[in-house]
């Protein structure tokens, strides 16, 4: 696909490993034209949640979709239970880019499976953080890549049972989220997220 063949995102990982100020007028343009608003509670977190599902509109057929999570109900009940979060669970495959644009910038955290919804780990604030989950290794560096060019927070969770914890199916196929490995990748990123946040309304 175009996206995988982008420069930018080539297979040299010693390449562009920090903020690039290109990136930064990219956004900025986005922002301008969508108005995204960054939220300023202190006290919770806005954790925002991707959902992959299959799904068909007029323009596309995807009754199969990939790296969807066999247990999410679980996983969404996990990061709730953190404490101070406020978590949002969003399907973008139903959502149009102005409303997409918005809801991720509004938010502190972004967590969810491999894929391009990833990419609008972009228009999170300075101070916010991405939760990359894998149902494999190899998946690519693409989203680590975006989230080092935004300056953000970044963490890669891998299902360490691979192939187990991992099944398929005529809808797609489905990774059982360990939660005893996964959740410190969201800890760790909510401590880091919390802690720019407030720097950044302490400046």
């Amino acid at each position: 696909p175009p996206g995988y063949s982008n420069m930018l995102l080539g297979k040299n990982w010693n390449d562009c490993q920090k903020p690039m100020r290109m990136m930064e007028a990219f956004v900025a343009d986005v922002d301008d034209a969508y108005e995204g608003a960054h939220s300023h509670d202190l006290e919770t977190m806005k954790v925002l949640f991707i959902s992959r599902r299959p799904y068909v509109t007029s323009h596309v057929d995807h009754k199969f979709v990939g790296r969807q999570i066999d247990n999410e109900e679980e996983v969404i009940k996990a990061v709730k239970a953190l404490g101070d979060v406020e978590v949002s669970v969003v399907d973008f495959a139903h959502m149009k880019l102005e409303e997409q644009v918005h809801t991720a910038a509004a938010s502190d955290i972004i967590i969810g499976m491999h894929g391009a919804a990833l990419a609008h780990s972009l228009w999170l604030p300075s101070w916010g953080g991405l939760v990359e989950m894998g149902s494999r290794k190899n998946l690519g560096m693409y989203f680590h890549k975006i989230a080092r060019w935004a300056g953000i927070h970044y963490e890669n969770w891998i299902n360490p049972h691979y192939p187990g914890s991992f099944r398929k199916d005529s809808d797609g196929d489905y990774t059982s989220v360990d939660m005893s490995s996964f959740l410190p990748y969201l800890e760790r990123t909510l401590a880091a997220v919390q802690k720019r946040k407030r720097a950044a309304f302490e400046e």
